[in-house]
């Protein structure tokens, strides 16, 4: 197997790894019994995103099982700092966006290489049809409440300069949903999209505050709450564009799965000088040990969460950890044991908690 990546990659046809082109096996993986490693990479192989090893060090998986696992490095958030502290190999700590750069220009490297031509989109095998389809759902429930609103302004004769404000900014924010939604659709099936993306300082406190506005009135269709935020941070990170999806998905699934009547809670808490967590608390249909632990792969959802909304496509939470990836920002969910039922169905409180560096 030749190793165009800077990175340790491991060959799942041949159970072993291959030195990069910048980085070598360390002397920790070399001591550790291939089966193990066997096993881990195995679990790992259609499971995109960033792992931790059982030695502690990072991983990142394509999702397709055709495509060698990078792995043997430590890239921020991803990796255990105890573990991997005596470590004596170069072993820096990566950010996020790095390794899905050099990811992509890889790939776009041996599709040149193979080709001699540049690739415009990632191998037809993962294009996704449903995906493509529930896209152009979520553009058109955007457009439809754009029509809706528009509606509702042209029909009033007496609307206060204030309520016209409010409805032209829920209009630009369905608008800019949109561009996010399919951004989203892009970078999933065009990772070296990101290299034509910039970044800017934006506080996150104030996304969750934009998404919260532009949901208020799919809130009040649905009988339920966004209670006034819970503490508040100044601080800003660098995001992505496409960021703005990720509070929108949480809350939006806060709304969609909640009973009538319900609250839905969001807390700021400074954890540390270095760390925000944000958590959305809300009363949803409840989820398993093993249904947690698959709910951020494509197409998962909970047995109780099709029985409550048979609508979702199990791609909100995905997309949203993919972002979160992008952005260096660990999100876990939580179900509670089950404490209601409603129509049949088990409900508790699901609780989903973002930390993110500042």
């Amino acid at each position: 197997m030749n190793n165009l990546s800077p990175f340790v990659t491991w060959d799942l046809k041949e159970n072993k790894s291959h030195d990069g082109l910048l980085f070598s096996v360390p002397t920790i993986c070399k001591a550790t019994k291939n089966k193990i490693c066997c096993r881990y990479y195995n679990e790992i192989a259609d499971k995109k995103g960033f792992h931790t090893c059982p030695k502690g060090l990072s991983s990142y998986s394509t999702g397709n099982k055709e495509q060698p696992i990078y792995s043997s490095f430590k890239v921020a958030g991803y990796y255990n700092v105890p573990l991997t502290k005596r470590m004596t190999d170069f072993l820096p700590t990566l950010p996020v966006i790095s390794v899905i750069h050099a990811v992509s220009k890889e790939y776009e490297l041996k599709q040149a290489l193979l080709q001699k031509k540049p690739i415009t989109t990632t191998n037809t095998e993962e294009s996704d049809k449903e995906l493509i389809d529930f896209s152009i759902h979520e553009v058109r429930k955007f457009n439809g409440e754009i029509k809706r609103i528009s509606e509702e302004i042209m029909g009033s004769r007496d609307m206060s300069p204030e309520l016209l404000k409010a409805k032209v900014k829920s209009i630009f924010a369905s608008s800019s949903l949109i561009s996010v939604r399919l951004g989203v659709y892009d970078i999933e099936e065009n990772p070296q999209l990101l290299e034509f993306q910039k970044t800017y300082s934006a506080g996150v406190y104030k996304k969750f505050q934009k998404a919260s506005h532009c949901l208020e009135n799919y809130a009040k269709d649905n009988k339920v709450k966004i209670v006034g935020f819970h503490g508040k941070s100044h601080h800003e990170i660098e995001i992505f564009p496409l960021f703005d999806f990720v509070p929108f998905v949480i809350l939006e699934n806060a709304i969609k799965y909640s009973l009538p009547n319900q609250d839905i809670e969001v807390h700021f808490d400074e954890i540390s000088k270095n760390n925000l967590e944000v958590s959305v608390i809300s009363t949803g249909p409840h989820n398993t040990k093993e249904e947690i632990s698959r709910i951020f792969d494509k197409k998962s959802r909970g047995s109780n969460a099709i029985l409550a909304d048979n609508t979702g496509g199990g791609y909100g939470l995905y997309f949203a950890k993919l972002v979160c990836d992008l952005h260096d920002i660990k999100i876990k969910v939580y179900s509670a044991p089950p404490s209601l039922k409603y129509n049949g169905i088990d409900y508790s409180e699901f609780k989903v908690v973002l930390t993110i560096n500042i």
